[in-house]
């Protein structure tokens, strides 16, 4: 899903898609923190969230830890914590609440990602 212009935030429950092995959301205009459940991809062997607006500290745990190439994170400079070089402050994981319309647009992305998850696995 590299260089399609999604915005917004990447969806809370992505951890939900536990056999996913392969996660490609570079040159998009993904911003807010990356989800703490994205450390629930227990098979994920492939990670690029480069070159998007993704800022807060960087999840860490279980299949994560194995995902250590701060290139992976790369153009992303509200990002921090390991792997890359830029370390967190109390601020830098805080999130701000969404109004409705925000939210709309977040569920609507949600069901997107699913469907193009889905369609990419029956087509690949």
């Amino acid at each position: 899903m590299s260089r399609n212009y999604l915005c917004g935030g990447i969806a809370k429950d992505i951890g939900n898609l536990k056999l996913l092995e392969a996660l490609d959301l570079s040159w998009n205009k993904l911003s807010g923190p990356i989800p703490p459940s994205i450390s629930n991809l227990m098979f994920l062997n492939t990670l690029n969230l480069s070159s998007n607006l993704l800022s807060g500290a960087i999840p860490r745990g279980n299949q994560l830890q194995t995902l250590d190439d701060p290139s992976i994170y790369s153009d992303n400079p509200g990002l921090c914590g390991p792997p890359v070089s830029i370390a967190c402050t109390n601020k830098s994981g805080a999130t701000t609440p969404r109004d409705g319309a925000k939210e709309h647009h977040h569920k609507f992305e949600t069901m997107w990602l699913y469907y193009s998850v889905i369609a990419g696995t029956v087509f690949g």
